[in-house]
């Protein structure tokens, strides 16, 4: 940060008595354009300036006339004058506030003919490192990010340290202009984050952004391209008391070609020096996704949260500047602990997803909420989710140890909480899946009337394919959670019941995994040889039947004191390799087979 030609506040009030005692009347000026065209000063002589563009706009301020200064003009705090020598330095207090308005920021975003404010926002981070936003709404543009400028663009830099603080989550808004429309040169070409890293192998630590509202404004635009609200590239990231609103999933008609947004999303960069502890999120509020039911075929999804860390499982091309890393480890097919950079920590707490369907005729993408990947002690804790046709938490793949999701409120929705280990053909991993160490507990899981989601709704699933040899979850504990849900007509015409707890693994990647104590009131069922026609049959469910005894033999799975809230204690249907097998309930003792 510069400060260099800040004055102390002592200094300044000194300073601006003696201006007073002087002549103040000749001292000072409407705007910066006339203060660059003062003809004469004398050496230390200090100007007050009404406005940047006009008086009044907050631009304003006090500056310093130095007659032999060099330093380069910024255009807000360093000012060149035109027919003089020196500088005019403004004179702040190096502690307080620095507004986007110093270096020529309007503010105007919602008015008829807006200006674009990223130039200034930016100039005043990279300058002093962080920007005061004031009740104001400050639209603003893009431009092609450093790495790939024909895939990615961006709006407002960050670096290390920066710091966004808006004036109020209702007062402030950063909103992407409409007719933007940053787009590429060519297939998959789509990226837009409002908020991104200014440089792609910088590592933009420690970074802060709060108390502002985030319009992607998804509607304003061509709707080809999938637009973000913030994306960091960094360790260290705290988001809070943040609306985000507008972002969306686009899809480029001229190859079919669409991306998943990542609403917010942290993550590390692979081989920079920096900080490895993952993001904070608090309190950040989620509504109004865009519309893309419009732009034809299908769509990718939107994921609300990400954070996490790196890895280079695949030798990864663009892990450094100059192409693959050399320490790349082949071993075990790339998928190693010297290719895993984690981070550790982060909090996902307090944040809230609300009213958003899967709705054909306007949001065609499906919803997930909150999900971390080669991470190391995430907690995910008192999050809530209202009338959402998504999955509340969705780790689907990654390297994961070690994580907690407790304690949190997801109701009206498709599911809450699925961590599954997937596979491509070929018995590959797809990402290189491995849950270890991970408990679930004390959620409160109210399933919806999800009518347009392909599957039935669920509380909680472990699913897994086939993804190569090795244990994919390992020491998973589902504990002290209430699952309740009903049926209902589904779209198609059909009835659709929940299910409470689904465990659906294909391959035996799985060991030490625990359901204890939770209640489930998911008394409805639907025909299927395999379900018990009778309430609370699909309470909980296992995949494979074939399975099961072995499982509960060698302790690899085990079922205790799970109950329905009147208190009868509940057992898992099991479902045979068909789903042909009579019905049967994995009880001590049962046949299994």
């Amino acid at each position: 940060m510069r400060k260099t030609h800040c004055l102390p506040v002592e200094a300044v009030l000194t300073v601006l008595a003696m201006a007073v005692a002087a002549n103040a009347a000749e001292l000072a000026v409407p705007t910066v354009a006339d203060l660059q065209a003062m003809p004469d000063l004398g050496d230390g002589d200090v100007v007050a300036v009404a406005g940047y563009h006009r008086p009044g706009d907050d631009g304003g301020g006090t500056f310093r006339y130095d007659a032999a200064s060099q330093l380069e003009p910024d255009g807000g705090t360093v000012v060149k004058p035109q027919t003089l020598p020196g500088r005019f330095l403004r004179v702040f207090d190096p502690q307080g506030p620095c507004l986007a308005e110093w270096f020529g920021a309007y503010g105007d975003g919602d008015g008829a003919d807006p200006h674009d404010d990223q130039a200034a926002i930016n100039i005043c981070l990279r300058t002093l490192g962080r920007v005061k936003l004031l009740a104001k709404t400050y639209g603003v543009r893009g431009k092609p990010e450093r790495w790939n400028p024909a895939v990615t663009y961006h709006a407002i830099d960050l670096g290390p340290g920066y710091r966004i603080e808006g004036s109020g989550r209702d007062r402030t808004v950063l909103k992407l202009l409409s007719g933007t429309n940053p787009h590429g040169n060519g297939p998959s070409e789509n990226y837009f984050n409002l908020i991104g890293n200014r440089d792609f192998y910088e590592s933009a630590d420690h970074i802060v952004i709060r108390d502002l509202t985030i319009d992607c404004n998804f509607d304003g635009q061509n709707k080809q391209t999938t637009i973000n609200a913030v994306a960091v590239r960094g360790g260290g990231a705290l988001l809070e008391r943040l609306n985000l609103r507008g972002y969306g999933t686009g899809r480029n008609p001229e190859n079919g070609s669409s991306r998943e947004c990542f609403a917010v999303y942290q993550t590390l960069v692979y081989k920079a020096r920096g900080s490895r502890q993952a993001a904070t999120y608090r309190d950040l509020d989620f509504t109004g996704c865009g519309h893309n039911g419009d732009v034809g075929g299908s769509v990718a999804e939107i994921t609300h949260i990400a954070l996490g860390g790196a890895d280079n499982f695949e030798n990864k091309s663009w892990i450094l500047p100059q192409g693959a890393d050399p320490d790349w480890d082949p071993t075990n097919n790339g998928e190693n602990e010297n290719n895993w950079w984690p981070s550790y920590g982060g909090v996902v707490e307090d944040c809230v997803l609300h009213d958003e369907s899967y709705d054909l005729a306007a949001q065609q993408s499906p919803l997930n909420g909150i999900t971390y990947g080669d991470c190391i002690g995430v907690e995910v804790r008192r999050n809530r989710a209202y009338n959402w046709e998504g999955t509340g938490v969705y780790v689907m793949s990654w390297w994961n140890r070690d994580c907690v999701i407790a304690d949190n409120e997801f109701t009206g929705v498709y599911a809450g909480v699925a961590l599954q280990a997937s596979s491509l053909p070929g018995n590959k991993p797809n990402q290189c899946p491995s849950h270890i160490g991970t408990i679930v507990e004390r959620n409160r899981i109210v399933t919806g009337a999800t009518r347009h989601c392909r599957w039935s709704p669920l509380g909680i699933q472990l699913f897994g394919g086939e993804p190569g040899p090795g244990i994919r979850f390992r020491d998973i504990t589902v504990r002290h959670n209430y699952i309740s849900g009903r049926a209902f007509e589904h779209a198609d015409g059909g009835t659709r019941s929940p299910s409470g707890i689904v465990v659906q693994i294909v391959g035996a990647i799985y060991e030490g995994l625990r359901f204890e104590d939770n209640i489930i009131d998911c008394p409805d069922f639907v025909p299927g040889a395999w379900v018990a026609q009778e309430p609370g049959s699909l309470s909980m469910t296992f995949y494979p039947l074939e399975r099961f005894a072995e499982d509960v033999q060698s302790g690899r799975v085990v079922y205790r004191g799970n109950r329905s809230p009147e208190g009868k204690e509940l057992y898992p249907a099991l479902a045979g390799w068909d789903y042909k097998n009579a019905p049967t309930y994995g009880k001590p003792g049962a046949a299994t087979e």
